[in-house]
């Protein structure tokens, strides 16, 4: 009597309608488990580098990566540094100038070098190694409204493209606030 209330009234199915059932995936909770454990690791790791006051990210010299090259001891101003005629990022750390080299995600792995201009005129060139990455992909299939852009995004794209090249070939002398990135 008292029960009846406590538990809803379900619809009665079609003998014929088989619901599946979901039967525990251990391996959806052991990466559920791995991925908080990862998260806390790398919440600690960041708070670890901010009290220790490191102002470069970890190297990962990967397409889609970071190179941090070392370029000598921190004295007099900054040493210019150019790659394939882009300016790249140089700090301080440690008392030594660090050159923080991006990697394009569509590099090819082997040798690469920077162009660097010491405050004095002397200039060198400096080579690093782009190691192979294995990223793991997923390959989908969709029609091609997901995938084209309509009418009016791709006349936004036109109208927008010019001040987005300009903004992103502009060099600021003033380095960002931080150079943590997000793993």
């Amino acid at each position: 009597m008292g029960l009846e209330r406590l538990v809803p009234k379900v619809p009665e199915m079609a003998p014929s309608v088989t619901l599946p059932v979901a039967a525990p995936d251990r391996r959806a909770a052991r990466a559920r488990h791995r991925n908080r454990r990862l998260g806390a690791a790398t919440l600690a790791a960041l708070l670890a580098c901010q009290a220790a006051h490191a102002a470069l990210p970890a190297a990962r010299p990967v397409p889609g990566g970071v190179a941090i090259l070392d370029l000598g001891p921190a004295t007099g101003s900054p040493p210019s540094v150019v790659r394939d005629t882009r300016r790249v990022l140089v700090a301080a750390d440690a008392g030594r100038w660090y050159a923080v080299v991006g990697i394009p995600l569509a590099a090819t792995p082997g040798s690469e070098s920077v162009d660097v201009a010491a405050g004095d005129g002397s200039r060198r060139t400096q080579s690093f190694a782009v190691e192979p990455k294995q990223y793991v992909t997923q390959q989908l299939t969709v029609a091609p409204k997901h995938v084209d852009l309509s009418p009016a995004d791709l006349a936004r794209y036109e109208r927008e493209k010019v001040t987005l090249a300009r903004v992103l070939g502009t060099w600021t002398d003033r380095g960002p606030a931080t150079l943590a990135l997000a793993v």
